[in-house]
Order: structure tokens, then C-alpha cells, then sequence
């Protein structure tokens, strides 16, 4: 029994005649016939009552009985079908935001590909609240965060940690171990990277002071340091891939803000064989920067 014998039966049935269900299906009636009659060769009775001269088909007992199961054999054949389709397009979606996903995460996310060819791998940038709301609807598996939130549904555990720099364009003049005494917040290109680095610079640096500018993104980031004398404090990650694309100067912090941590939010027991696989290739980039202050925690 194959699946053109079973969609030639069912051809039929719908058609109401031989010589539609023929046409239905691009093959010539005396094609269709010889499948029909190797179909019922195989079950022992005969599916249809043929009649010369009468044009619509009539089944007999056997064959109004056999509809459902070729329906339900056609539906089995879809679902083993689908294990594998399935099995081809498994699915990880993960959630960062734009700093660790620009310049700490592309490397992982290539390693991750090349080691994992039949994931594919489905990539977002959201902050908190939208983050944990996509995990708890199933929308996403796993997500960074810098700022984790209470959740019934998610686990959120520390993933790593980085060292703070200070990073100044080519043209601006720092020594290579700074006191921020010595920076002058009017240079600074200023971008909010924790709550805790916030209270640091609150202590060194006047309320009244306003930074050159105020960014988010980390474009901006890139255009400012490379086309004004300026300054910036920023995780070791950053420092790292501004230097090989900018040849920025990184510089020492005497008095170092809190380092950064960056978390990982994730429901239990959901898609484990696909965090699993993410998480090597993340610990073995972290590891190769860890003479930078980068630091695995998990």
C-alpha cells in the first residue's frame, strides 16, 4: 500500500468519478484505474463497483467503510512527516540587548551556527520588562539582562561579569592609569550601563556636570569616539571591539566603578539540549577574554 494508491482513493471519492479524479491528478484514467487495482489486490475487496456506462462512481460496503481509514492514514503519514521537518527546523530564540549583542555576543552566535547547523538560531533585542514577558509567553527561551525581574514562571541566574575601562578617541590625551579626578565630564560620552556604575559616577563626578552627549546605541557610540576628542566609560567587551575597529586607547581606572553583570533569564527544563549547546560556545568566548576582566559565572 503506497501513498498515491491511498490518493488515488481518496482522488476518487471526492471527485464522484474516475475520470475527474484522473484529471484532478494529471495521470490518465487507465493510469488511475491500475492503481486502484493494486490498492484493492492488497486489502482482498473491492473499494468500487464499476459499471459500464454509468459515469459517477459508486463504493460498495468496504469502500465506504475504507474512507476513514485512508483519511487517518494520511494524517499519520503527515504527523511522522513532521517529526522530522521538526527535527530540521528546531528553533532557539534568544534575547540581548544592544551592547553584549553587538560586540561580546556575534562571535558566539557564529561559533553557536557552525557547531549547531540544524538550529536555527532566531535573535532579538529587547530590554527587561518585554524580555520577561516574551520568556512567560513562550515567544522566546532565553534572554540577557542587565536589571532582573521577579517572575513566577523564570529563572534568572548571574551569567557574567565585566571589568569597567575608560576608553578615550585617538586624538584625546589620557595617561594609561586614570584617576576620575582627572576626567573632565564635559569630554564624556556617557551611556547608562548599570544602576551601580551610575552611583560610582555620582561620587567622582558633580551633579551640575553634563556629559558631551548621552547615547544608547552603540553606533552612536562608535561614531562619536571617531569623529570627536572625547571620552567613555565602558564594560571590557566594548573597550575590546572598539580597539580592533577604531585603534581607541583603553586606559586604567584607579578607582573602578562596580563591575558589570550580565544575567540570563530562561524557563526550567524548556529547550535544555539548545541552552546547553549556546552556553559552550558562550563560556569558551568569555574564557578568551578573561585576561580582560571578562569572568564566566555560570
Amino acid at each position: 500500500m503506497t501513498q498515491t494508491e491511498i490518493n488515488v482513493f481518496l482522488a476518487i471519492v471526492k471527485a464522484g468519478s474516475i475520470s475527474k479524479a484522473a484529471e484532478s491528478l494529471y495521470i490518465t484514467q487507465s493510469a488511475l484505474s491500475r492503481r486502484l487495482k493494486a490498492l484493492e489486490d492488497e486489502l482482498g475487496y473491492q473499494l468500487i463497483t464499476r459499471q459500464r456506462g454509468i459515469r459517477n462512481i459508486e463504493l460498495t460496503e468496504e469502500g465506504n467503510s475504507f474512507i476513514e481509514l485512508a483519511e487517518r492514514w494520511m494524517e499519520l503519514r503527515n504527523e511522522m512527516q513532521d517529526i522530522s521537518i521538526k527535527k530540521r527546523n528546531l528553533t532557539l530564540r534568544i534575547s540581548s540587548f544592544d551592547s553584549i549583542g553587538t560586540y561580546l555576543f556575534q562571535p558566539v552566535y557564529q561559533s553557536f551556527i557552525q557547531s549547531n547547523p540544524q538550529i536555527l538560531l532566531d535573535i532579538r533585542e529587547l530590554v527587561e520588562n518585554p524580555a520577561y514577558h516574551q520568556l512567560e509567553t513562550g515567544l522566546i527561551d532565553l534572554a540577557f539582562v542587565i536589571d532582573p525581574r521577579f517572575s513566577e514562571k523564570v529563572i534568572t541566574l548571574p551569567a557574567f561579569s565585566e571589568s569597567m575601562q575608560i576608553i578615550c578617541s585617538r586624538n584625546y590625551s589620557l595617561p594609561m592609569r586614570v584617576h576620575p579626578s582627572d576626567l573632565i565630564p564635559e569630554h564624556e560620552i556617557y551611556v547608562l550601563w548599570s544602576a551601580e556604575c551610575e552611583k560610582w559616577r555620582r561620587v567622582w563626578f558633580d551633579p551640575a556636570s553634563r556629559p558631551y552627549i548621552a547615547i544608547e546605541k552603540m553606533s552612536h557610540l562608535e561614531y562619536f569616539m571617531k569623529n570627536t576628542s572625547s571620552w567613555a566609560i565602558v564594560p571590557s567587551s566594548v573597550a575590546i571591539a572598539l580597539n580592533e575597529k577604531l585603534s581607541i586607547n583603553i586606559c586604567e581606572l584607579t578607582e573602578t566603578p562596580p563591575k558589570r553583570i550580565v544575567s540570563y533569564a530562561f524557563i526550567p527544563g524548556k529547550k535544555k539540549p539548545l541552552l546547553d549547546a549556546f552556553f559552550i560556545c558562550l563560556r569558551e568566548n568569555i574564557k578568551s577574554m578573561a585576561s580582560f576582566g571578562v569572568e564566566a559565572m555560570f
